[in-house]
């Protein structure tokens, strides 16, 4: 599903968010912070791109971001 900020993907065993980021972006200016109930993704210096509750748990150390 394509979004203004953002694109995602899923399935029954997993999500995949695509944020496109300005090119020269260190991951050292990303912040990702994903709870059991609650994901945030953040450029520093920007607004959140994203800042909210998740539909359903998840478990933390089962997730991760990555730059692609």
């Amino acid at each position: 599903m394509d979004l203004e900020k953002y694109s995602w993907t899923q399935s029954l065993q997993e999500v995949n968010i695509n944020i496109p980021v300005p090119n020269g972006t260190k991951s050292r200016f990303v912040l990702c912070e994903i709870k059991k109930n609650h994901l945030k993704v953040v450029l520093k210096g920007e607004p959140p791109i994203i800042d909210g509750k998740l539909f359903r748990p998840v478990k933390p150390d089962d997730c991760y971001w990555s730059r692609g």
